[in-house]
C-alpha cells in the first residue's frame, strides 16, 4: 500500500505525511501484536504441558483459541503504539512528520516489506472468510495480524536503508574501481547514519 502513496523528490514537499507515517506506525503496530498474543499463547501451553496439568476443557478449537489471543494482544498494542505515537509527534512541526514519512517512502526495503505484509493481511482476511472461520471480532483481528506475520517473515530482503537515488547511482556505477570507496560510505551512510525507519528522532 505505501508504494501507492505519492512520493516527492523532497522531503519538505511530502504530502499525506500524517497519514503515511500512521499507517506505518500501525501496521507494525499489528503485526507486533501478534508475534506477543502468539509468544503469550505458546508460552502459557508449554508451561501447562511442562506442569503436567491437563489441558483445559474448552469447547473451541486450539486455532481459535491462538487466534483470540492473537487478537486480543494486537488490540492491546494497537491502543499503546497509538498513544506512543501521539506522545511522541504532539506538538512537532509539520516538515518533522514529512521528513519521518518521505524517508519511509524512500526506503525500498520499507516498500518491500509492507508489499508483503500487506499482502499477507489480506490473505489472512481471505481465510477469515472462507477457511479459517475464526469467532468474533478479535479473531478476525488475530488471523489478520497472523497474516502479516507470515508475509513479513517472507520477505527475505535485507531492510536496510539504501534511498533509490543512491541505489541507481550504486548500480550505474557497477564495474569503476574509483567508484568502490564511494560505495561504501553511501552504504555506510544509508545504513546508520539515517536509519532504517521513518518514526525516529
Amino acid at each position: 500500500m505505501s508504494r501507492y502513496f505519492p512520493h516527492t523528490a523532497y522531503a519538505e514537499d511530502q504530502p499525506l505525511s500524517h497519514t503515511i507515517l500512521t499507517t506505518h506506525v500501525l501496521t507494525r503496530a499489528i503485526t507486533m501484536g501478534t508475534v506477543i498474543g502468539a509468544g503469550s499463547f505458546t508460552g502459557k501451553d508449554i508451561y501447562r504441558r511442562l506442569r503436567g496439568r491437563p489441558p483445559v476443557a474448552i469447547a473451541m478449537p486450539r486455532s481459535q483459541l491462538f487466534f483470540r489471543a492473537a487478537g486480543v494482544s494486537t488490540l492491546w498494542t494497537l491502543g499503546i503504539v497509538s498513544l506512543g505515537l501521539v506522545g511522541r509527534m504532539w506538538g512537532r512541526e509539520e516538515i518533522e512528520w514529512q521528513d519521518r514519512s518521505w524517508r519511509l517512502l524512500e526506503n525500498q526495503g520499507q516498500v518491500e516489506c509492507d508489499d508483503w505484509t500487506y499482502g499477507g493481511m489480506v490473505a489472512g482476511l481471505g481465510a477469515a472468510a472462507t477457511v479459517a472461520r475464526p469467532r468474533g471480532l478479535l479473531g478476525v483481528l488475530g488471523l489478520v495480524g497472523t497474516g502479516s506475520l507470515a508475509g513479513r517473515c517472507i520477505d527475505k530482503r535485507e531492510n536496510e536503508f539504501v534511498p533509490q537515488r543512491e541505489l541507481e547511482m550504486l548500480r550505474s556505477s557497477e564495474g569503476h574501481s574509483e567508484a568502490r570507496p564511494t560505495q561504501l560510505m553511501l552504504r555506510l551512510v544509508c545504513s546508520f547514519g539515517l536509519g532504517g525507519s521513518g518514526f525516529v528522532s
